[in-house]
């Protein structure tokens, strides 16, 4: 299935540094979500996606993509079928070629990130040289309402966001990436 793949690593005018429409972002977040619950498959809300959804209940204005977290080994393995057996394509959200595990539609870039166990906490395998990492004190997830839909999420969010931006979280900052 060669339609189901992006040949270029990032589609013309496509970029970190666009901004999100936030109602395009909103479609295609809930149409993934569509997809995993169909296939029984569970993923959660992390970076600027959970901060925004928590602090704004709404997308960053200036984020750039929209991040979501899967756990297990096989997780994994799953996405890349779904993927591969064109298990988005009637939502039009195509995949990169050369990136696992970034989908794309209407100029949206959302990024799954595939944790799996390492050395006492969950480690990220999509920028695993970032060193991105969950404790297991964010564990077990629960459920956010979102966009009018149930998310799941880590636990001790606001310790989690914490971790992640600073004491300051709650502070919007322009061009800050993932703060606005």
């Amino acid at each position: 299935m060669n339609d189901i793949y992006l040949e270029k690593p990032f589609p013309a005018g496509i970029n970190n540094t666009r901004c999100l429409n936030q109602d395009d972002a909103k479609s295609l977040l809930l149409d993934v979500k569509e997809v995993f619950d169909k296939n029984g498959m569970e993923f959660f809300l992390v970076f600027g996606t959970l901060l925004g959804a928590y602090r704004e209940n709404n997308f960053i204005k200036h984020d750039t993509d929209i991040d979501i977290a899967v756990i297990g080994d096989g997780a994994e393995d799953a996405i890349d079928e779904l993927i591969k057996n064109g298990g988005f394509l009637d939502k039009n959200i195509k995949s990169f070629k050369n990136r696992n595990f970034s989908l794309f539609r209407d100029n949206i870039l959302l990024d799954i990130y595939p944790f799996v166990e390492n050395e006492g906490s969950y480690r990220s395998k999509l920028g695993w040289k970032n060193n991105y990492r969950l404790s297991m004190d964010y564990f077990p997830l629960v459920d956010i309402e979102f966009l009018g839909e149930n998310f799941k999420t880590v636990n001790n969010i606001e310790k989690y966001l914490e971790s992640k931006y600073g004491k300051d979280w709650r502070m919007p900052k322009k061009f800050a990436h993932a703060r606005t």
